[in-house]
Order: structure tokens, then C-alpha cells, then sequence
């Protein structure tokens, strides 16, 4: 009889779910979270070619050579902290066109092999 008591016993069955489910919920919250900033990272490398290219094509002291374009585009990425060498710069037929390639790594260089690459091109005209 006592071994009957237990089988019927519902107490913490709420416990054992959660811990079933819990890792799915998590990866799946961590995926969007990812997700979202992987496109705040995109948009800002897409501002800061279009900043670069502006700044080409208005001929600024800031934006003389080609190293000084792509420090200046580097800056007006939002905040995210690309490096310069992310950025190349061409003058094109179409004018001053700034290009950019980052490789974006999900969740956070855990999984080496889970990345993406984004890019973006601006060109300004002359």
C-alpha cells in the first residue's frame, strides 16, 4: 500500500516540469535577444558606411584619405565598436563609395561555428 501512496503523489510535479523546460525557454529568450542585436549591429554598420560616404563626398578635413574614412565610419557605427579595418573606401562611377564586412559571431563566441557575415555598401556621388 505504501508503494501506491508515492505513485499517486503529485507534489512537485510543477518543479520537474520547469527543469524539463526551463533550457528550452532560455535558449529560445537568449535567440531573440541575439537576434535583436544582430540587427542593431547591421544597422549601425549601414549608418556608418552612409556617414563615411557623406563625409568623403563632402570633402572634410576629417575625411582626406582613405585610413582617415574608414577611422571616421568606424566612429559613427552606434556605439558598437568596429575596427577601422572593418571599412574600405573607393572612389567608384557611381562616387565615393564606402564598403563595410563584419563577421558577427551568435552568442557571444560560444559557438565558433554559429556566425553570420554582414555588410553594407554607401556611395555618395562625387
Amino acid at each position: 500500500m505504501k508503494g501506491r501512496g508515492f505513485l499517486e503523489d503529485r507534489r512537485g510535479v510543477t518543479a520537474v516540469e520547469f527543469a524539463i523546460l526551463a533550457p528550452a525557454f532560455l535558449l529560445i529568450l537568449g535567440g531573440i535577444a541575439d537576434v535583436g542585436l544582430m540587427t542593431w549591429t547591421q544597422l549601425g554598420i549601414e549608418h556608418a558606411v552612409q556617414s563615411g560616404a557623406r563625409c568623403a563626398s563632402l570633402g572634410n578635413v576629417t575625411c582626406s584619405s582613405a585610413a582617415s574614412i574608414a577611422s571616421y565610419a568606424s566612429t559613427q557605427a552606434y556605439g558598437i565598436g568596429l575596427p577601422a579595418s572593418t571599412f574600405t573606401y573607393n572612389k567608384t562611377s557611381c562616387g565615393y563609395q564606402v564598403t563595410a564586412s563584419y563577421t558577427y559571431y551568435f552568442l557571444s563566441n560560444s559557438f565558433p561555428n554559429a556566425s553570420t557575415a554582414l555588410s553594407a555598401l554607401a556611395c555618395e556621388p562625387a
